[in-house]
């Protein structure tokens, strides 16, 4: 069962158009990502453990106002790495935003 956090999108988090830029999609997955270490009680683990690859992608755009909801996946632990899949759901529209994956070491 993936972790869920919902966030908005606000007006610093866009272009001129309103559209939110590409790295607004990243930091809601930190965001989501921080809550969930939060919530397990290993607010630490963020700190020591660097990101070393990031994969994601776009499907549709997020803007400013709309509601967007990240699922966090625990997708493979091994003793030197962690990795994780999300998914970002425009909650607004109900299209998928993007999906990808990110590991530390």
């Amino acid at each position: 069962m993936p972790f869920k956090a919902k966030y908005y999108i606000y007006w610093v988090d866009t272009d001129a158009a309103g559209i939110a830029h590409f790295t607004s999609f990243l930091r809601l997955v930190e965001r989501a990502e921080e809550d969930f270490y939060r919530m397990n009680g290993i607010l630490h683990y963020h700190s020591i453990a660097p990101r070393r690859e990031l994969f994601i992608t776009y499907t549709a755009p997020l803007r400013r106002g709309d509601a967007a909801v990240v699922e966090l996946w625990l997708d493979e632990v091994r003793t030197r790495a962690i990795r994780y899949r999300f998914r970002i759901i425009n909650e607004t529209t109900g299209k998928d935003a993007a999906e990808g994956y990110h590991q530390r070491i």
